[in-house]
């Protein structure tokens, strides 16, 4: 979108900046290092809630996320509505913008990779997910990064770019051409006016010779003609430098022009994106979860046939008996992460493997083995942590749960 000079003004206005309606090194310092793509739209999102941007960095998120001068953040590719729904999961202001809060709480990772990350994470999340404690492995999904290459992304970028830069050098010729007939125009106007001077000159010493016109009179109207030949060459030369610094000027607009063509043309094709990949998460999602059911169904099934067997063949305990459905269960709920020991006896501890298995992943009664003190948990490799800083981990995925159905122990470790 090429912006307009009093959108320009009214931008620089916000900023607190002269506004003249040219985005120059002035305004890209007062909008904290941004061009002028990239400061309109931190002001169309924020005009309406700040009256400056300076109140923006005083009262809004700009102050939390951004280091003394609020220049010091990097959103990478993302939009500041994808870093706001990132900041949000780690748990930072969300002001859209990826400063050193936002890099701290996402463990030193850059915009690009955090989101990656993130975006993994929620295709791991929600459906009562059991990933690695008994029920749907949403592992395989496509992260959003992983989407958006494979739906060539970059190759839409990279065209995009390329167009507009085709757009805007094209634009630039055209200037530099003005520029350079300017500058003819200029030699010819000024060649004109010394030929004009020295024609009139020598009319003029002609009839003042007739008239008998001599000395300090004759000197006087020859200065008069000197002079009115320098003004009008003084005014040339003053047309033709500001006809250069308009030309100039219009060059440096339709650069950034340009910058802000292809940021909104990204913006509005990862807008398009992140709908088709939160459509084809919710496929998969549905997709695994009517697995999971049939999963649920058939473990069901077989424990049925299981307690059916040990019991023919080891009473009413149902436990002393070996019975090949109780093996086959055994190795079903270890594939879940139950570490059974796979004997074919349908004893506790395969019930409560079931039992956790067919509820959901429930853990209650069994044992943290790495408790540290009232509230603390410790983990491998040193430190300890509370319980929200340990389910942070979890959600980011440095963390993992290790259940033990055999123990009746739950155990967390790093994810290495």
């Amino acid at each position: 979108m090429a912006l307009s000079s009093q959108q320009i003004k009214d931008m620089q206005s916000w900023y607190g900046t002269k506004a003249d309606g040219i985005w120059g090194s002035k305004s890209t310092t007062a909008a904290g290092g941004r061009d002028a793509g990239a400061a309109y739209s931190l002001y169309s999102s924020n005009k309406g809630r700040y009256s400056s941007y300076t109140d923006y960095m005083s009262y809004g998120g700009g102050r939390n996320d951004t280091q003394g001068s609020g220049t010091n953040y990097n959103n990478g590719s993302l939009t500041a509505s994808q870093i706001k729904e990132m900041q949000d999961y780690y748990g930072v202001t969300a002001d859209g913008m990826w400063g050193k809060n936002s890099t701290a709480a996402a463990g030193g990772l850059s915009a690009a990779d955090a989101w990656t990350k993130y975006q993994g994470a929620i295709g791991q999340g929600g459906y009562d997910d059991y990933y690695g404690s008994g029920g749907t492995d949403y592992s395989g999904l496509m992260s959003y990064s992983e989407y958006l290459k494979r739906v060539g992304g970059d190759d839409y970028q990279a065209a995009v770019q390329k167009a507009i830069e085709a757009q805007v050098q094209a634009a630039t010729d055209q200037y530099n051409s003005q520029i350079e007939n300017a500058g003819k125009d200029y030699e010819e106007n000024a060649r004109r006016a010394y030929i004009n001077k020295m024609m009139s000159q020598r009319n003029m010493d002609q009839e003042l010779a007739a008239n008998g016109v001599y000395g300090g009179m004759a000197d006087s109207q020859r200065i008069a003609s000197e002079t009115n030949y320098e003004n009008d060459l003084t005014g040339l030369t003053n047309q033709y430098q500001s006809t250069i610094s308009d030309l100039q000027q219009a060059i440096t607009s339709a650069k950034m022009a340009g910058d802000a063509q292809a940021a909104e043309a990204m913006a509005n094709y990862l807008s398009q994106i992140q709908a088709q990949y939160a459509s084809y998460l919710q496929n998969e999602r549905s997709i695994q979860a009517e697995i999971d059911m049939f999963n649920r169904q058939l473990a069901a099934q077989q424990a049925q046939q299981a307690k059916a067997a040990a019991y023919s063949s080891g009473g009413s305990s149902g436990g002393s008996g070996y019975s090949s459905e109780t093996a086959d269960l055994q190795k079903q709920l270890n594939a879940m992460g139950a570490n059974l020991t796979v004997d074919g006896v349908w004893g506790p501890q395969t019930q409560a493997a079931y039992d956790r298995y067919m509820n959901g992943g429930d853990t209650s009664g069994y044992t943290l083995t790495n408790r540290n003190g009232n509230g603390w948990i410790a983990l491998d490799g040193g430190g300890r942590y509370s319980y929200s800083e340990l389910q942070k981990m979890l959600d980011n995925g440095q963390v993992k749960e290790v259940v033990n159905d055999r123990d009746r122990t739950v155990s967390y470790v790093r994810v290495r």
